[in-house]
């Protein structure tokens, strides 16, 4: 009896310990500080957000405090430009026994506090996720943390397309022009980036590392981002497809805030957006539509790469159709089931007789109106042809249709599936890309009428909305 008591002592702290381990570690840095914050107010939040991380990710994620953090950044030779580099981040992760850290920043310029915090992936040195608040006092800060936190643990545990379906984007510290302080750049140019990030259409490299880099390579002056060769190399060095620049100028009272997209293999600018502020505090307002505009002209990501499950559900049964979309346009049919539905369809003879005389005699249907019909029997049954049908396929260029959804047609070769059934389907697909893990389809079910009282047998084929989930 105490063996076995023993045995399922282990067996549930095996379970218990399985259970966490499949649980993210989350390691939380200590807040960086900008503009009039104290450190002392950065401490007390930091604890306070520490604590309530803890409760919103109970069972989900698990939180690590690392106070010896730059104790060990300072060991494994990790400098500013690090955060950028895949390769060092995951190094990091090791050490650290984690797989993304959230770092967090507390500014003040005019008359509010802004708080930025990012959730940084380890294993790709990607942001994947930015949130970011305004307070008129850090005493504002304590009422928001639970809602703030449960968006975080949420994001940590987000499955959603692969981050090397998007692409990799830098952005350095705004420049200025009159009456406007480096130090308020580079707060707006912190909350632009949160905001960025919010668009889920490109991944954003950490501002603090790339300006790092740009020092090492004396890339300073405006002369250097017209020249390809060497917007090439800081592409190369920092793993960046594009870099977003911006400029703030203040005129009399006027502020112009401009940001343009450059392309780092060819210095060829991409898109560009502008807007006019009465003070930068008007910039909070604006951040969103802004980035949105920035990015509406990039090339769109390519979303559909991945694996697809659909399903439609008759009479209770399951018919599910599984597609692998490769990022070198070919599609893969893991799964295609068909459907057969054979109606037997009883006619009665006196109501077919009638039928043949009224064809020739139309009189007869006036004159015979107390003709007593026999109502029509349908005996409707469900069989599956081929349960686990496969194939091939292709898709075209990935195009946009208005600024949130791209588009595509693949054209799917069937195999396998019975000889009365067409082999090829060609289907449009769009994907909302605010939702990148949804979209929906018409694909075509096949059934068949046999009547009872014939010899013809009907095929026939229907459209049917399928909605497809990512499933990788």
């Amino acid at each position: 009896m105490k063996n076995v008591f023993i045995f399922i002592s282990l067996f549930f702290c095996f379970n218990v310990v399985f259970a966490q381990s499949q649980n993210l570690n989350v390691v939380v840095a200590h807040f960086d500080i900008q503009g009039g914050v104290t450190q002392h107010e950065a401490n007390v939040l930091y604890k306070l957000f520490f604590d309530q991380l803890i409760l919103s990710g109970n069972n989900k994620i698990n939180v690590i405090e690392r106070s010896d953090l730059q104790f060990i950044l300072n060991e494994i030779n990790f400098q500013l430009s690090g955060w950028s580099d895949p390769v060092k981040t995951a190094h990091l992760g090791r050490v650290l026994n984690a797989q993304a850290i959230v770092r967090g920043r507390l500014m003040k310029t005019g008359n509010w506090l802004y708080w930025n915090v990012t959730l940084i992936d380890l294993r790709t040195a990607h942001i994947k996720h930015s949130s970011r608040e305004r307070y008129s006092g850090i005493e504002r800060v304590f009422s928001s943390l639970p809602n703030f936190c449960n968006q975080l643990v949420e994001k940590v545990n987000e499955q959603g397309p692969g981050s090397e379906l998007f692409k990799n984007v830098a952005v350095p510290t705004f420049n200025v022009q009159g009456d406007i302080t480096h130090e308020e750049a580079g707060i707006i140019t912190e909350l632009f980036i949160s905001s960025l990030v919010s668009t889920r259409r490109v991944n954003v490299i950490d501002r603090t590392s790339f300006d790092k880099l740009l020092q090492e390579h004396d890339f300073q002056n405006e002369s250097n981002f017209s020249n390809p060769q060497k917007t090439a190399v800081v592409g190369r060095v920092s793993n960046a497809q594009y870099v977003i620049r911006g400029d703030l100028m203040k005129v009399n009272n006027i502020i112009y805030w401009t940001a343009r997209v450059l392309d780092l293999n060819t210095a060829q600018g991409l898109s560009s957006a502008s807007i006019q502020l009465n003070s930068l505090e008007n910039v909070w307002d604006n951040l969103l539509n802004f980035s949105r505009q920035i990015v509406s002209l990039l090339p769109p990501p390519n979303l559909f790469v991945g694996r697809w499950q659909g399903k439609i559900i008759m009479n209770e049964r399951e018919f599910l159709y599984i597609l692998n979309i490769q990022a070198n346009g070919s599609v893969i049919v893991e799964r295609y089931d068909t459907i057969i539905v054979t109606r037997a369809q009883s006619i009665d003879i006196g109501e077919t007789l009638l039928n043949n005389l009224v064809n020739l005699i139309p009189m007869v249907g006036i004159l015979i109106t107390d003709f007593t019909f026999v109502s029509y029997d349908y005996n409707t049954t469900y069989g599956v042809p081929n349960r686990n049908g496969r194939g091939t396929g292709t898709y075209e260029s990935i195009n946009k249709n208005g600024n949130d959804i791209i588009i595509t047609k693949i054209s799917l070769r069937l195999n396998g599936i019975d000889s009365g059934i067409p082999q090829n389907s060609t289907i449009n697909v769009s994907l909302n890309l605010n939702n990148p893990n949804n979209f929906s389809t018409n694909l075509v079910w096949h059934y068949f009428i046999e009547k009872k009282l014939g010899i013809i047998k009907e095929q026939k084929a229907v459209g049917s909305t399928v909605s497809f989930v990512r499933i990788n």
